[in-house]
């Protein structure tokens, strides 16, 4: 008895353990090679994060998310 509780329980943990990992949305990662800027946009706070662009001048970038922050994206540069 004692052990199909046991297994029960590992069984259940090795379920629900790909729960524990952050979504894809809350592991950001620093994409920059080199001296390239990429800019990020997403429309609301539920929405992914997604590449609007590379650009390898600051300011083009800059241009970038400014023109997506009047559009009503929510944007960050990396």
């Amino acid at each position: 008895m004692f052990r199909k509780i046991l297994i029960a329980a590992v069984a259940s943990l090795s379920l629900l353990s790909p729960l524990a990992l952050p979504s894809q949305s809350e592991a950001r990662e620093i994409h920059r090679r080199g001296h390239e800027f990429r800019v990020y946009f997403r429309g609301c706070s539920r929405e992914a994060w997604r590449c609007g662009g590379e650009y390898r001048c600051r300011e083009d970038a800059f241009r970038a998310c400014h023109r997506l922050r009047e559009r009503g994206f929510e944007v960050y540069l990396r």
